[in-house]
Formats: C-alpha cells, sequence, structure tokens
C-alpha cells in the first residue's frame, strides 16, 4: 500500500472517531430543569428535577464536586468611605482591610452531598435528586460554589458497539499500517465517550450580600440585525442570577411594549462585570419609541432579589 493510500485509511478512521464522538454529544437525553441551587439562610434541602427524554433506560453517577470559597468580608474602599461619612457625620474613621480567610479542604468536601449517587431513569421520566448541605459550626462568613455534576455510566449496548467499533478501526489500522513484527497481543482498549451536566449549586453563609447596576449601553447594528449591548456589575460579596427584560416607551401609547427578554443570567464571583447582548426582533422600529428600559431582575427561588434599571432615552 502506498503513502497516500495509507493516509486515507487513517483519515477515514479519525473520521469515524470524531463520528462516535459527535453521536455520543448528540445522544445527550437528561434535561435538567432546574438551572440553579442556591442554599442561603438555615436551608439545608434543595431539589432538582430531570427528565430523560431518551428512548432507553438512563444510568447516571451523581456526585456533588467539591466546594470552593470564593468570598471574603467585603472591603471596597469607595463604598466604605461613602457609609462611614453618612454615619458620622463627616468623620470618616480609617478602615482595616479585612483578613482572607481559608476553609480546610475536607469541610468544603463535605458541605454539599446528594440523596441519590445513582440514578435510573427510565424513557420520559422525571425524578428529584435532592441535595443535602451540612453547614460546620465556624464555617466563614461568604459564598461557596460547587456543581452538581450527572455522569452517563455505559450501559451493555454502549460497551459492546465501543468495543465493535474499536476492533474494526484496529483492524482498518492494521490494514493500513506496515506489520509489526514486535508487537502483541492484548485486550482491545474501549473507550465509550459520554456526556456530562452540572448544575451550578451555591452555599450562602453568613451576611452576604450584592448590589448590582446596568450601565454603558450601546446600540449597534451587524449583518445579523440590530443588538443592544449593556454592563452588568456587581459590588459585594455574593452572585448575581437573574433575568433581562428591554421594555420600550412607545410614542402613541402609555403602556410600555416589551421588546426583549433574555434569561439566566450569571455574573459569578469573583467576576465584577460581564458584557450582554441582545439583539432585537426584525419586526421593531426604534423610531417608534421614545425611550428604552433595561430592567435587571433575580428571582427569588434562585437566591436573591435585587434588581437595577436603566433608561436610554432614543
Amino acid at each position: 500500500m502506498n503513502m497516500q493510500s495509507m493516509i486515507s485509511v487513517i483519515v477515514l478512521c479519525l473520521a469515524s472517531v470524531t463520528a462516535q464522538a459527535e453521536r455520543a454529544h448528540n445522544e445527550d437525553a437528561l434535561i435538567i430543569e432546574t438551572p440553579r441551587v442556591v442554599f442561603s439562610g438555615d436551608t439545608t434541602y434543595r431539589s432538582v428535577h430531570v427528565r430523560n427524554i431518551a428512548e432507553t433506560v438512563g444510568y447516571y453517577e451523581v456526585y456533588a464536586e467539591p466546594a470552593r470559597y470564593l468570598s471574603a468580608p467585603i472591603f471596597e474602599p469607595e463604598l466604605e468611605s461613602e457609609l462611614a461619612l453618612e454615619a458620622t457625620g463627616g468623620d470618616s474613621p480609617a478602615q482595616e482591610v479585612p483578613e482572607v480567610q481559608t476553609v480546610p479542604a475536607n469541610l468544603l468536601e463535605q458541605l454539599v452531598d446528594v440523596s441519590t449517587p445513582l440514578l435510573v431513569i427510565k424513557p420520559d421520566e422525571e425524578q428529584i435528586v435532592e441535595l443535602i448541605v451540612v453547614r460546620p459550626a465556624g464555617l466563614p462568613e461568604g459564598e461557596y460554589h460547587s456543581r452538581l455534576v450527572f455522569r452517563q455510566l455505559p450501559t451493555p449496548q454502549m460497551v459492546a458497539e465501543a468495543e465493535q467499533d474499536e476492533v474494526e478501526q484496529l483492524a482498518l489500522l492494521d490494514a493500513a499500517l506496515p506489520a509489526d513484527p514486535v508487537a502483541e497481543d492484548g485486550a482491545v482498549p474501549v473507550r465509550v465517550k459520554l456526556p456530562a451536566y452540572g448544575v451550578p449549586v451555591l452555599v450562602r453563609e453568613g451576611a452576604v450580600s450584592v448590589v448590582a447596576q446596568v450601565i454603558e449601553p450601546e446600540l449597534y447594528e451587524d449583518e445579523q440585525g440590530l443588538w443592544l449591548a449593556v454592563v452588568l456589575e456587581r459590588r459585594g460579596n455574593r452572585s448575581l442570577f437573574g433575568d433581562f427584560k428591554v421594555l420600550g416607551q412607545h410614542k402613541l401609547r402609555p403602556e410600555p411594549d416589551v421588546l426583549m427578554i433574555r434569561k439566566y443570567i450569571s455574573l459569578d464571583m469573583p467576576d465584577t462585570r460581564m458584557s450582554v447582548r441582545i439583539r432585537f426582533p426584525e419586526q421593531i422600529d426604534l423610531m417608534m419609541y421614545d425611550s428604552i428600559k433595561v430592567q435587571f431582575r433575580e428571582r427569588a427561588r434562585f437566591g436573591g432579589q435585587e434588581q437595577a434599571t436603566l433608561v436610554l432615552e432614543l
């Protein structure tokens, strides 16, 4: 076999492996209906709803990753100075930089636990996975981030199909490459590419707070249409998670029109700002509006009630 034929066979083998990976990705079948879990106050139990949309039974390992401690006591010199001036009538005491605390690794590993380490879910079935938080005494104040992971486990059929694919690919490579007299027979390695799914899990301990701002609006147009870009900014020691709604004040009607909605925007610790772009529907004519109002609002069931508004005159 000449070099060109050898390269062609190898390319075919690589294409087969790629197709197998894409097929595994396209067969993702677990729908997670809970986008975020937040524990705050005295809350110790939360639930995550999942649904299997595949035609076969799904097997998943379920676990919580070790938490990460992402907060320190609030210290924003400008904000602290403003508050101090208001409280003292102009005499602002010197502010000490708070010491950043560390949390032992064993506490972070044990902070979040799950009730169902193995999930077996039938086609078109919905199930609930319970999460439990165990707060040890002396847990430092702040926000802790974990992730609930659903890792798909291979079924016997998937393993058999992967073994057959692997044998066929090795046979193609053996035919393409020169014989190796020192090669030894051995077990065929089986690689089953399976999807994993994750849900952010946040644990808030003690007095955490946040202030949201929507700033730096910009209207621009490209080949995809007309866009509104803004910056979401946060100040404080917890994350933000909410929805954007864009309202237009029509020139001929007193009630504003809802122009656009974008859901599930998260600005997580330690980031303090993020750009958000929202595309206007094609039928929207901004010439018919005096102004637009951009609203960001958290959802209480996802751990917050912070709001921020920006008005852009047109």
